[in-house]
This record gives structure tokens, C-alpha cells and sequence, in this order.
């Protein structure tokens, strides 16, 4: 990292306060103390730019009969608390290595015990809370809840670095009660998921929703099964292309995944209760023999499920619902003789 470079990307994105980022690293500490000069209330000035002193740790140690790993970001309140700071990790890791530094056996709540012990007004939050392995709600090494991660010392995080991803509003979710727009989406709704470690298709409730305005770029991700609007820090599960390797299937940000070749996870093993049949359920529908208000009841049918899914499928993947004069419409298109020729068939084995 080089100050110098970092000031004239901050002035080119309109920026005027920085986050130093790794103060714990010697040589870039080094580099802060000869540069930076203080302005007063935990701020310094270089090349045009305020800073101020951060760092992030990760923290790896076993709680709860789990293992945990947890990346936290410090925010001291000037240099001469950073040597203390430095001082006291230097015990519990290696401070000199690249990147963030790792204290294993260091638990969450001591941590913020040893940042109060330098001085209280020493900063410690919880970096991109939802990622999946080093959050603090991370589904694999994280926690239910910031009590159940810092215990008594919660009371001292007053902040969390969200990094909060999302889709557009028209995207929607497979839900319990069927498909939904994320508006429409509540915390009553189970949600089908996928269990990256088993494989399993799961229907679970979300601990929470959220909602917000956002201004930015989005990617759009189309291909003939897919088609996702989600801004770049959106994590997506994608594998390989090659056909020589099985797929390997991993979590990606979109931003990374623009313009380059991927393949998507469409699939889960499901292990819910096996249908023989699907009932298609009785509607009333306008009818003109009856008037201009008249109406008649069109029975419900019970189909053989599998050739339901074979139809069903067909439609999702080239197929709307119209309003027309008379009544509602399912229609399908394709330009395959094939498909219509046994979509005709299907129809005519339901009764149509």
C-alpha cells in the first residue's frame, strides 16, 4: 500500500475520509507515523486527504463446542494508541505477516477487553457481518446473535460493518407458500435454501429482512435459466465451465463473475415427501354462453405429478399468464415441434 497512491484514489472517487487499514503491519506502521499529521478528534491529514487509523483482525478459536472465526475491524483514536495496540497483539500473533493477522485462541469478547484495558474509546466492530465463513452471522463459523458472539461485552459494539448485498425489487424467492418478490417477503416466510455441506434442498425462515434504498451500479446475470439484477458485492454460487472436471461449486461476488464464463447451481437434493399426483384446483371463469356476466365452474383435476413437472417446467422456462376477455390464459411458446408436439399431448392427457 503506498499513501501517495491511495490519497489520489480517494480525491478521483470524491472521497475526503480513509480508513488507513492494516496499522497492526510494522512497515506500514512505520510508513503512517513518518506521513500522517494530526487534525484533531482521532483525525490526521496526508495529500489532501483525512484519515483515520483502522485495522481488521481475525480472530480463529472454539466456543460453544463450534469453531469460530471472526474478522473484526479496530478504530484507534491516535498513533501513540496504535503502538499500544501493536504492543499488546504482537503477544498473541504475528504482526508482520500479509494481510490481516490471525490470533487464534484470542475469543471475541477478550479482544474487546484488551482494546478497553488501552483505552475506552478504541472502536470494535464486527466486519461484513453476513459473510458466510469469517462473519459474525456467518452460516459456517459465526453466531446467531452479537450477545451470543461477544457476551458481556456487547454492550461495547455500538456498530456493524453490514456490506450489505441485495437484489432488485423484481427478483423473487422460492417461498413456502410459493413464489415472491423480496418486497413481499417476511420473516413468517420459510425460505428454500440450498445446505452447501450436504447438498439438501431446505426450507428455512430468515432472521431477519431488510429493505433499503440503493443507488449504484447493478450486474445483470441472463443466461437461458437465469436471470438475476444484484449489485457487485452480491455473493452468487457458481462452479466451472470446464467438461473435463466435475463441477466445483463455490461463493462468488458478481462483480468478478462479469464477462467471464461460469456455471450456475440450478440443482438440490430434495427430500420432502414424494407426490404422486397434483390437483389442479377448481376456479370460476367468465363464460359468454352465459352473458356478458355470465360465469361457469371448471373442475379441478388430479394429474399424474410427474407429467405435471414435465409441463410445469416447460412453462417456467418460456411461458406467461394473460387477462384476456374471457378469462384467464396459461400460455407457452416455443419454436420447437418437438416441445409443442408433446406439450399438445400433455394437454390432452390433462383433459384439454
Amino acid at each position: 500500500m503506498d499513501l501517495d497512491y491511495i490519497s489520489l484514489g480517494a480525491k478521483t472517487k470524491g472521497l475526503n475520509l480513509v480508513g488507513t487499514g492494516d496499522f497492526t503491519h510494522p512497515k506500514w506502521f512505520g510508513e503512517l507515523k513518518g506521513k500522517l499529521k494530526e487534525a484533531g478528534d482521532g483525525i490526521y491529514t496526508y495529500g489532501g486527504v483525512n484519515w483515520m487509523l483502522t485495522c481488521e483482525v481475525s480472530l480463529i478459536y472454539f466456543q460453544d463446542g463450534k469453531s469460530r472465526r471472526v474478522h473484526l475491524l479496530l478504530h484507534a483514536p491516535s498513533l501513540e494508541v496504535v503502538e499500544q495496540i501493536n504492543d499488546v497483539l504482537s503477544r498473541y500473533g504475528d504482526l508482520s505477516s500479509d494481510g490481516r493477522p490471525t490470533f487464534t485462541n484470542l475469543a471475541s469478547p477478550d479482544l474487546v477487553e484488551l482494546m478497553n484495558s488501552i483505552d475506552d474509546s478504541i472502536f470494535v466492530i464486527p466486519s461484513h457481518a453476513w459473510t458466510t465463513w469469517y462473519g459474525v452471522f456467518g452460516a459456517n463459523t459465526g453466531f446467531d446473535s452479537l450477545e451470543a458472539c461477544f457476551k458481556d461485552k456487547t454492550r461495547k459494539i455500538f456498530a456493524i460493518e453490514t456490506g450489505l448485498s441485495c437484489y432488485d425489487e423484481m427478483t423473487e424467492v422460492l417461498t413456502d407458500s410459493g413464489w415472491k418478490r423480496f418486497p413481499e417477503v417476511h420473516k413468517s416466510d420459510s425460505i428454500c435454501t440450498l445446505n452447501l455441506k450436504t447438498g439438501k434442498i431446505e426450507f428455512q425462515k430468515p432472521i431477519k429482512v431488510y429493505k433499503y434504498d440503493y443507488r449504484g451500479k447493478m450486474y445483470r446475470l441472463k443466461t437461458g435459466e437465469v436471470d438475476l439484477l444484484v449489485t457487485p458485492n452480491h455473493r452468487l454460487l457458481v462452479g466451472n465451465c470446464s467438461p473435463r472436471k466435475p463441477p466445483h461449486f463455490f461463493l462468488r461476488e458478481a462483480e468478478f463473475l462479469f464477462n467471464r464464463s461460469k456455471r450456475f447451481k440450478k440443482d438440490g437434493v430434495w427430500t420432502g415427501k414424494e407426490l404422486k399426483y397434483f390437483t389442479i384446483p377448481k376456479v370460476g371463469a367468465r363464460h359468454e354462453s352465459q352473458g356478458p356476466s355470465g360465469s361457469r365452474i371448471i373442475y379441478g383435476k388430479k394429474i399424474p405429478m410427474r407429467s405435471w413437472l414435465k409441463f410445469f417446467g416447460s412453462w417456467i422456462g418460456g411461458g406467461e399468464t394473460d387477462e384476456g376477455g374471457d378469462g384467464d390464459f396459461v400460455i407457452l411458446h416455443t419454436k420447437s415441434r418437438s416441445l409443442r408436439s408433446e406439450m399438445v399431448k400433455l394437454l390432452k392427457r390433462f383433459g384439454y
